[in-house]
């Protein structure tokens, strides 16, 4: 096989599954991100809307249950595989990959929801000597 055959292959059969493992990555630092962020503040940004607390839970809900996650990897990743496999068209291929990337980005939102929130930190002034 020429080195133009194989790159053709390559970008013909793998890139669906290297762009899920990027949007899981991605997805995984954002997570993460989020989670560092709602610590930061305990839990208590200086805006509290319905939007901020459903975002919260819904971080916390997977955080709790990971193997969610673990699951849905699992079922993209062999999805997509299964597709390469069976020689099936490329549009089929692309529109599973869609189909499932939806969840990935809507939690991507999420979490870019949370991390886009400002944070209003105020230092920590002596007392020098008083008593409060």
């Amino acid at each position: 096989m020429k080195f133009q055959e194989a790159v053709k292959w390559v970008n013909r059969h793998c890139t669906a599954v290297a762009l899920a493992t990027l949007l899981f990555v991605l997805c995984g630092f954002d997570h993460f991100l989020a989670l560092v962020k709602m610590d930061a503040v305990s839990r208590r940004f200086p805006i509290m809307n319905s939007q901020t607390e459903r975002s919260m839970a819904a971080i916390d809900f997977l955080h709790g249950h990971r193997w969610f996650a673990g699951v849905f990897m699992l079922v993209f990743i062999g999805s997509l595989l299964y597709l390469e496999l069976r020689n099936a068209p490329r549009w089929s291929v692309w529109l599973v990959f869609l189909f499932l990337a939806a969840p990935c980005v809507a939690y991507l939102m999420i979490c870019a929801y949370i991390n886009n929130k400002f944070i209003f930190l105020t230092p920590m002034l002596p007392t020098l000597g008083r008593s409060t």
